[in-house]
């Protein structure tokens, strides 16, 4: 009889750990497919800002004149000015990873390069003069997106907060002359 209550108390203690085991399994799986999954979203996200980062060095490279200054990719053919957009056309491509403040930030210069597009021509002399004319505005712009990416590199781990944030995105429509 002794025997029979201590074989059914282990059975019973055998079967409680494997299901306790079982749970905790299927918990610590479900934790690391999290926390994969943040990783990817925070490797795009890091892709993303990469590009943005890029397109903020060309605009970093300034020229001081007698008649202000501009910035160099001004000082070149319309098709190299163009091509100093690569890298803002990219990021905007990738915008589902970055954070509403930032895409609004990029889609402003966006739209001031869409503006400047209209007017460079090939005359390199012409261009010098667009971009001194929007120097500071592409200044401003520049700063205001590199803000952008310091408050957001502070919270790049935080992805359930970023995620929560992309329910809703409101983009920016310009107008297009005719």
């Amino acid at each position: 009889m002794n025997w029979t209550i201590i074989l059914s108390s282990v059975a019973i203690g055998s079967i409680v750990a494997a299901i306790i085991s079982g749970l905790l399994n299927m918990l610590i799986q479900d934790r690391g497919y999290k926390r994969d999954y943040y990783k990817l979203i925070i490797s795009k996200r890091i892709t993303a800002y990469q590009y943005i980062e890029t397109q903020l060095n060309v605009m970093k490279v300034a020229v001081a004149t007698e008649g202000g200054g501009y910035y160099m990719m001004f000082g070149n053919t319309s098709n190299d000015f163009f091509q100093f957009q690569t890298n803002l056309a990219f990021a905007l491509a990738n915008s589902l990873w970055l954070s509403p403040e930032t895409i609004n930030a990029l889609e402003k210069l966006n739209e001031a390069f869409f503006e400047i597009n209209d007017k460079i021509t090939d005359n390199i002399v012409d261009n010098i003069k667009i971009g001194q004319e929007y120097y500071h505005q592409l200044a401003k712009l520049r700063i205001e997106i590199e803000n952008c990416l310091k408050n957001d590199m502070l919270s790049l781990y935080k992805v359930h907060k970023f995620l929560k944030l992309k329910t809703i995105h409101k983009g920016r429509i310009f107008n297009i002359a005719k």
